[in-house]
């Protein structure tokens, strides 16, 4: 059976260079932070699907296609 990832963006880490993100496997969530220039190349590279100008109703700034992998 195959892996199942997505990253969504929840916010800027406050007095950093940070974003807060939640990796799903499978389903389950784990924060994460990433780099906020990691994040900009992963946005320009086309990863994540939106511009992240603007949250949603959940709250999420930006997010990825669901990615599986065989391993």
């Amino acid at each position: 059976m195959a892996t199942k990832i997505q990253i969504d963006v929840i916010g800027k880490l406050e007095n950093s260079q940070f974003v807060k993100c939640k990796l799903y496997i499978d389903g389950e969530a784990t924060r994460i932070l990433m780099p906020e220039t990691e994040y900009h190349c992963l946005i320009q590279e086309g990863f994540f699907v939106r511009d992240g100008e603007e949250c949603d109703s959940a709250g999420v700034i930006n997010t990825t296609k669901v990615y599986e992998c065989n391993g």
